[in-house]
């Protein structure tokens, strides 16, 4: 949850519905992943690109801004608990953080007539689930 939350201060948005855009941006063939904006720099993953490179681009400098100031974004962890949290595991939070936003930032970038078709599908699977597990 600090995670999340940090993250969502750093892009500069409330929650996920409101997904920056990449930057599509280089700069000596490099992708930029901050921008400046008049609250500091903001981040931009590139939903575009996969997790490596993204991490390659902003994820240690975003572990040490959560470590800094996660505790004021989420109060739900201290500071202090935050220093004592090992890069690894902020890491792997802000990676399945990522996962689920890039496959949300796709979804909302569909069709319209393609986002209803995919609803659809998924209520009906999702329907056959519950049956399937009541009947078992």
């Amino acid at each position: 949850m600090t995670v999340r939350k940090s993250l969502e201060s750093m892009m500069g948005i409330i929650n996920v519905k409101q997904l920056p855009d990449s930057l599509q941006n280089l700069e000596n063939g490099i992708p930029v992943f901050w921008i400046e904006t008049e609250d500091g720099l903001s981040l931009r993953p590139n939903w575009d690109l996969d997790w490596d490179e993204n991490e390659l681009g902003w994820g240690s400098e975003a572990v040490k801004r959560i470590k800094q100031n996660g505790a004021r974004w989420c109060t739900r962890m201290s500071f202090e608990a935050l220093q004592e949290t090992d890069t690894s595991s902020i890491l792997s939070a802000i990676h399945s953080a990522f996962v689920n936003w890039k496959e949300r930032y796709r979804t909302r970038k569909k069709p319209t007539k393609q986002q209803l078709v995919s609803k659809r599908v998924n209520r009906r699977m999702q329907r056959k689930a519950k049956v399937s597990m009541v009947c078992n």
